[in-house]
């Protein structure tokens, strides 16, 4: 009898250590069911900017890791950067693409501790005063361990980002080639030519006038040489019209020219842009193509390379 009640006194400490050693578990029938709330419930916070709700499923020894962002390390440091959503001016917002999202048990014998969280989803951004717009999609895992009564996320992997196609600023009646001429070098009289792509990012660029001899004739036959110069412009919608913004290149990226705005107004009947310069000279474009030049989409991949540094 002493040797049974022996067994019996160490099988119920072994059982007690294990219960304090191994992770909580849940039952087998409603894993899922309850993993599905936890997730769903952590997304609609961060769809809500609510950061305090997501800080609220970490784990104290979280680990996050983006394949662009790098990693981020225990509970207070992602919960930093989840703090950075309040009283911002952009909203976020996170969608499951369908049939992407899976839910995998992991199981210690056959109780439940933990589950593995896959899919793919989309995130969307809404800038304040602006419609919102596809930012970009990725690939996601992450694990939740049951702690207590309780679903956390343990760990998280965010990869394969791949950014959204540029969304179109500009009607399509808007993009594409204008011009004075066909040709900066046509006449005798100065010329302008305006190339924008559907993401507003343009060049305006101008010859100056053709030199003449004394007596007022062309100074050569043929084309004449002239000065050319182009800058960049940001176009953007402006009561039917554009507002033509100019950009210079600064250490390796585009910045703002103060002071340096072109308003055009648009005429549908020519059509033509009517442009006023900043030194009040009005420019009547017209509309030389819907599309670009090879040399003109080659400058502004180039510019879009700057903006991206």
């Amino acid at each position: 009898m002493m040797k049974s009640g022996r067994w019996a006194a160490c099988a119920f400490a072994l059982g007690m250590l294990q219960a304090f050693l191994l992770p909580s578990v849940v039952a087998a029938d409603d894993w899922e069911r309850s993993a599905r709330r936890a997730d769903e419930a952590y997304w609609n916070a961060y769809n809500r900017a609510d950061a305090d709700g997501m800080n609220a499923f970490l784990a104290d020894d979280v680990e996050f890791y983006h394949d662009r962002g790098g990693t981020l390390i225990g509970k207070p440091a992602l919960a930093a950067a989840n703090d950075s959503m309040k009283g911002s001016a952009v909203r976020m917002r996170r969608a499951a693409i369908p049939g992407t999202v899976r839910f995998f048990p992991m199981r210690l014998d056959e109780q439940v501790y933990g589950v593995l969280v896959t899919g793919e989803h989309a995130f969307y951004v809404t800038p304040k005063g602006e419609a919102e717009f596809k930012a970009g999609q990725a690939y996601f895992t992450q694990l939740m361990r049951m702690q207590g009564q309780d679903w956390r996320i343990s760990r998280i992997f965010s990869y394969e980002h791949v950014d959204a196609a540029p969304v179109p600023k500009l009607p399509a009646h808007l993009a594409g080639s204008w011009g004075t001429n066909a040709s900066l070098f046509a006449g005798t009289a100065s010329q302008a030519q305006l190339y924008l792509a559907p993401d507003g990012l343009g060049m305006l660029a101008g010859s100056s006038s053709a030199p003449v001899s004394l007596g007022g004739a062309p100074a050569m036959s043929g084309p004449a040489p002239r000065a050319i110069i182009g800058v960049p412009v940001q176009a953007e919608l402006d009561n039917g019209g554009l507002r033509l913004q100019a950009l210079m290149p600064q250490k390796s990226q585009l910045q703002v020219a103060h002071g340096m705005v072109f308003v055009c107004s648009y005429d549908a009947a020519a059509p033509t842009l009517i442009c006023t310069a900043p030194n009040k000279e009005v420019l009547r474009l017209s509309r030389l193509s819907e599309n670009l030049t090879n040399e003109a989409q080659t400058q502004l991949e180039q510019l879009r390379a700057l903006k991206r540094d």
